[in-house]
């Protein structure tokens, strides 16, 4: 119904998801903290510093505009796996937050890794995808694409989809990170992380405010609609229909529009929208992250501090 059942307040701004992991919540704040909270009533349970100057030589600093990220981590049993500013990814213990290795990549990390079996697949801000034991943290492989990578790597069968700040989609195989196909976003950073259900991907476009359908085998786009606005999340798939937040910003090289977009799964046909105006004092309007479905319903987070749900009824 919308009421608070606990709330937990930190010392630094967060811009990450949360992991929930049985009766634990992980994430990390822009400190590269990662704490991590009983998921019952929110009280901590340990907190743990991943910003090892011995490796980034420096402080962190404040993220600077279109950086306020931090990794997301993942879980496999009882290990956390997150990447963090201080060019390493960690392996910790997820009852007492105990590292468990560490591995220098070089490179800060803002996304969350990708879990495929024994390996790990991290994309590094520098443009790195590389691969990871991950029991060890020994390196298994490393390639480089064009530009920064912002979002988590994702594996699709015999590929790893992975974007860039290029302006590009990448579908590398996992074999051996070559570049099996690009796809260009028309000068639009890809942050979306591509959601993947029965072997085809979904994905937001950015500036290019597009909702793409494609088939991570070959690249090929089966279709993609303008939903009018920055597409940063990753679209939330039903039976018959996707959903997407937008947001907008203000200035920008070409009129944004935020809000929440229903689309035909099938063709993409737009189905209805949601609508946030942007106020002329406003930089921004909308919804910045992803989605999520929850008992038949859409629910988003908007940027002006509102949680909204549309009830199942409604769509």
């Amino acid at each position: 119904d919308g009421d608070d059942r606990w709330t937990w307040t930190g010392p630094n701004p967060l811009f990450g998801e949360a992991l929930v992991a049985g009766d634990r919540v992980c994430f990390v704040d822009e400190a590269c903290d990662l704490v991590c909270l009983a998921r019952a009533d929110g009280a901590p349970c340990w907190r743990v510093k991943l910003h090892d100057e011995k490796f980034a030589a420096a402080p962190e600093s404040k993220n600077s505009t279109f950086n306020h990220r931090t990794a997301t981590p993942v879980a496999f049993g009882d290990t956390l796996y997150v990447g963090s500013t201080d060019h390493s990814v960690y392996a910790l213990d997820l009852a007492t937050g105990k590292p468990r290795w560490c591995h220098d990549v070089g490179a800060p990390i803002h996304a969350a890794v990708a879990l495929d079996g024994d390996e790990l697949i991290a994309g590094c801000f520098d443009g790195t995808v590389l691969v990871l034991n991950r029991q060890t943290g020994a390196e298994v492989a490393r390639t480089k694409i064009g530009g920064p990578i912002a979002s988590a790597p994702v594996v699709v069968g015999s590929m790893i989809i992975v974007g860039g700040r290029d302006y590009l989609l990448y579908g590398l195989k996992r074999v051996d990170l070559s570049v099996a196909w690009c796809d260009s976003f028309w000068f639009s950073w890809v942050e979306s992380v591509p959601r993947v259900v029965e072997g085809m991907i979904y994905v937001g476009g950015s500036d290019f405010r597009r909702i793409s359908l494609i088939d991570p085998a070959t690249g090929a786009t089966r279709w993609a609609t303008d939903v009018r606005g920055l597409t940063w999340g990753s679209p939330v798939v039903r039976a018959e229909t996707i959903f997407a937040g937008t947001s907008a910003q203000n200035p920008a090289a070409i009129k944004h529009e935020g809000g929440i977009t229903a689309l035909d799964r099938a063709t993409g046909a737009v189905k209805w929208r949601h609508v946030t105006p942007l106020a002329a004092d406003a930089d921004r309007a909308g919804y910045l992250g992803s989605l999520v479905i929850a008992d038949g319903k859409i629910i988003g987070a908007g940027y002006d501090g509102t949680v909204i749900a549309f009830p199942a009824k409604e769509f």
